[in-house]
Formats: C-alpha cells, structure tokens, sequence
C-alpha cells in the first residue's frame, strides 16, 4: 500500500514536472451566504460594513464570484432573445444596456472584448491611464459589468476625468450607481476584490432553473396561500429581524451574517421554505420545484469548480443568497481534494486574521 502511495505522488510529480508547473496547492472555496443587505432597514453604515470586508479579506482570495450571468452565457442567451427573453429582461438588461454602446464605440464583438480585457488584466500594474479606461469599455462590451465596476472603482480623479471623456454620461452614471449600490455584487465582492487586490469577479449563475421554475407557480399558487405555510414563512422573516440589530455598533452587520452562515439557520431555512415543498400538499409541483433547486445548485457548484480550477482559483470565494449556502457548501464539501472554508469562521466577533 506504501509503495502504490508513493508511485501516486512520482507520478503527479513527474507530471507537475512534464508541464513545467509545480504542484498545486489544494484550492479551497469559501461560500458567503448574504441576507439581501439592500433589503435591510436601516441601512448598514460604511463602518459596519467595513468591518465584515475587513474580516473576510483575512481568507485572502484569490478569486471573487457572483450569483450572476457570466458574459458568455449572456452573448449565448441573446442569440434567441425571444426563447431568453424572461432570463435576460430579469437576470441580466443592464449588462446588455450597458454592453452593446461599448461594442459599437471599439468595434468589437461581445467574445473579443473579453478576450482583450483578459490580455489587458495580466499586465494590470503597467497599464496607462488609456489602457485602464479601455479596459472598463471592453469588460462592459463583453457584458462583464460587475469586473467593469470594480475597475472603475479603481480610477483616480486624473484617470476619471480621462474616463469620462471617452464615455458617456449615462454609463458614467450608472457606474457610480453600481459601484455605490447596497446589493451584494457591490458591497460585498467588489469591495472585497478591491481590497484584495483583483481586478475581475467571475459571475457564476445561469438562473435557467429559476425560470422554469416560474411555470411552476400557478400550480403552487393555493399551495403558499395555506395558513400553515405562511406561519412557516413569517417565523424565518422574524427570525431574520431578530437578528439585525443596527444599533449594537460597528459589528452588527457581522453578527447578522454570522447567523446566516451557521448551522441555526440552515435548519430553519431548510424546515421553512425548502421540506414544505415535500408535503403531498404541495402535489408533482413541489417536487419539481426541489429538483430545480437542486439543478441550480449543482450547476453553481460546476461553475465554482471550473473557477478553481483556473489560474485564479486557489483561494475562491462567492457571495450568494443565504438559503444556498449549507447546500452548496455540502456538495462542494463531498470533493475530497478541495477544502471547503466555512464563511462562518471569518463572521465571528474575533474573526481570524491570517489563514
């Protein structure tokens, strides 16, 4: 049994070696299950939410996902807008808004304007003022917003200047919109890729279950009208006020995170809104609603894997809604040569600082 152990380990040496490449450390993934900050009132303040950015930079990743349409699969979905048309108008108008003026402005096309973002990304650090600009256009044109945002926020007022001037003032506006938006793609991932030194967010959602998911909804209709079913939703909304305490200080937004991220949560979340759907009340369609849930899920868990499996995925973190996380984090947890970093351990009141 040794002796096959250590023929194992030549070989992935031999073959780490042949490619020119040492062995690669384990990648490990860290799942944020967030609780939709633009619907909490009051409003976090800057150092509340400061202080959870600070927090989780301390995993240090090296590579910051989104629960969204990635350019690609927008530039595939518009080749049928009529078959996407709910997809798109839903999960993704602005990125096309924003996209097809930068197209026409470079004459590019959705795929070489990423491909050239891309390009520019490796040399970051050396780039001109012009080169940075640019690079925001091609990442809007290559309907990558979110990697736009987070570069935009990375101009100085001289590269701002020059940034306006090649852009619009609507798309200027609307990347300060973004940039200054409560929702999680900015608050949470674009600050912690900035913090963290990055320059793209891989969006890592396709949203296809979702849609079909929406057919569902006549047949489940009188199904959530059942006063059982209600109580079951209202005892998770009261949960959720019950932990958001704005006024306990700089660590309430931490706190309220590290509650979304634990084990109490996932059981209430799973009993409230997931195991209702396995009452033969709610007949085929709440089965097939599981099924959907589950195919979302395993398709995020296949996107996450082929993020790190990327040159940028040692340490990949994604931020998503809350009710995900446990499920997410069980599949990815099943793959024995990935660590799964519970997000929870980074959320307490003495977060960790170094890995």
């Amino acid at each position: 049994m040794e002796c096959r152990r250590m023929t194992r380990q030549a070989l992935a040496l031999a073959i780490g070696l042949l490619m020119g490449t040492s062995a690669m450390a384990q990648p490990s993934v860290m799942v944020l299950g967030s609780a939709h900050l633009a619907s909490l009132k009051p409003a976090p303040t800057a150092a509340q939410a400061e202080r959870v950015i600070a927090s989780l930079a301390t995993y240090a990743p090296t590579a910051v996902c989104i629960e969204a349409m990635d350019g690609a699969g927008i530039e595939t979905a518009l080749h049928d807008v009529a078959g996407n048309a709910s997809r798109l108008s839903t999960f993704a108008e602005k990125q096309v808004q924003l996209g097809m003026p930068q197209q026409l402005a470079l004459g590019v096309s959705p795929a070489d304007a990423r491909s050239q973002a891309i390009t520019l990304l490796a040399h970051w650090g050396q780039l001109s003022t012009g080169e940075r600009v640019r690079l925001v256009q091609l990442q809007l044109a290559g309907y990558e917003m979110w990697s736009a945002v987070l570069n935009w926020s990375e101009l100085g007022e001289g590269e701002r200047a020059e940034a306006i001037k090649a852009l619009d003032a609507e798309t200027v506006a609307s990347l300060d919109k973004l940039r200054d938006s409560p929702k999680e793609p900015a608050a949470i991932a674009v600050a912690l890729a900035k913090r963290s030194g990055l320059h793209r967010i891989y969006a890592v959602d396709t949203f296809e279950d979702e849609v079909t998911m929406m057919a569902l909804v006549p047949e489940l209709t009188v199904f959530f009208e059942r006063p059982e079913l209600k109580a079951s939703i209202e005892r998770l909304k009261q949960a959720f006020d019950a932990h958001w305490q704005p006024t306990t200080g700089e660590g309430a937004l931490l706190d309220t995170l590290h509650w979304f991220n634990g084990s109490d949560y996932a059981k209430l979340d799973r009993a409230s809104e997931w195991d209702v759907f396995e009452k033969p009340s709610a007949g085929t369609a709440g089965a097939r609603r599981l099924l959907l849930w589950n195919a979302r899920n395993a398709e995020l868990v296949a996107r996450l894997d082929r993020v790190l499996a990327s040159v940028d995925g040692e340490r990949t973190f994604l931020v998503i809604g809350a009710s995900h996380r446990a499920f997410l984090e069980r599949a990815l947890g099943a793959q024995p040569w990935l660590e799964v970093v519970p997000s929870e351990r980074f959320l307490a009141e003495k977060a960790v600082t170094s890995r």
